[in-house]
């Protein structure tokens, strides 16, 4: 839990990983999101030729319940089916994966994308 705001109030975040099935996972942010759990998802390892995890990281989104996304040069075209863009070689790049994440999964409130050239946090 962390300080929400300045104020005294405690505030919950919910941090998960593709470590571990998904399915329990969807069912987790189903559950605590109603209650003002922060949920956020670092999908790693992802890669693209894992396509049932690249599946199971949109999954995940797509619950709804996930508010911010932490990704790197070569999760972010994974997770947006990018083929032409394996990696994020220019900031501009960068951008425009953060960009298209928050356009995708409207429910996210942040992303953040880590690249060798740079990093975004829209």
């Amino acid at each position: 839990e962390i300080p929400a705001g300045g104020g005294g109030a405690l505030r919950s975040v919910l941090l998960l990983q593709l470590e571990i099935p998904a399915a329990p996972m969807e069912e987790l942010v189903r559950r605590v999101a109603p209650h003002g759990v922060s949920v956020a998802l670092k999908p790693s390892p992802l890669a693209r030729e894992q396509k049932e995890r690249v599946l199971d990281a949109q999954r995940i989104l797509d619950t709804g319940g996930v508010k911010m996304v932490f990704v790197n040069e070569s999760e972010a075209p994974a997770l947006l089916d990018w083929p032409d863009e394996p990696v994020l070689s220019t900031l501009d790049l960068a951008d425009r994966a953060a960009e298209s994440i928050l356009e995708r999964w409207g429910s996210l409130s942040s992303v953040v994308v880590t690249a060798s050239v740079g990093h975004v946090l829209r």
